[in-house]
């Protein structure tokens, strides 16, 4: 079960027992990336706080700077 707190528009408190795909943290920042279905699941993308790494909560692919959340780290490219 995914518990949800809203923040603020697309920023969230999401407990879905993620980790960093690259440190392994918790300590993540949650982006919702589309509506919520029927059933109150959304897409997300998480930026881990400790490490920087922004990536896709299913797929698991990383950006550099993402058009949909805004985040950038300074980078241009985007990697997989």
């Amino acid at each position: 079960m995914i518990n949800i707190h809203q923040f603020e528009y697309h920023i969230v408190e999401a407990h879905c027992g993620c980790h960093c795909i690259k440190c392994i943290s918790t300590n993540l920042k949650t982006n919702k990336t589309s509506e919520a279905d029927a059933d109150g699941y959304y897409d997300m993308h998480h930026t881990c706080a400790d490490c920087g790494t922004h990536f896709d909560h299913l797929d698991g692919q990383t950006f550099q700077t993402c058009d949909v959340c805004g985040f950038s780290d300074g980078s241009s490219t985007s990697k997989k």
